[in-house]
């Protein structure tokens, strides 16, 4: 099984459900062979509470104000070796 690497837009109560499942099958579930990359999110607020709880899981996460920086990002550490996933937990008005 390759790596897969993971990008989250939103962080609404869905969204940090997601979060929080996603940073507990990195540190908890070695076999799913998850990286949880990083979040957007144009609520500073959350993307600070994030961050923090990732520390508190030893994790370091890279934060995005906007979804179109954290795509950038997830372009620039695609590679053979993983697959990137990109988890929409925004407003579903905002899916495209």
């Amino acid at each position: 099984m390759r790596k897969v690497k993971v990008f989250q837009i939103g962080l609404g109560s869905f969204g940090r459900h997601g979060f929080e499942k996603f940073i507990d099958m990195e540190k908890h579930l070695p076999e799913a062979d998850l990286e949880f990359i990083g979040v957007a999110d144009t609520d500073r607020e959350k993307l600070d509470s994030a961050e923090s709880f990732a520390e508190t899981h030893n994790l370091e996460i890279e934060v995005f104000r906007t979804a179109g920086e954290m795509y950038q990002r997830a372009e620039e550490v695609n590679d053979e070796d993983a697959e990137i996933l990109v988890y929409d937990a925004g407003p579903t008005q905002s899916h495209s």
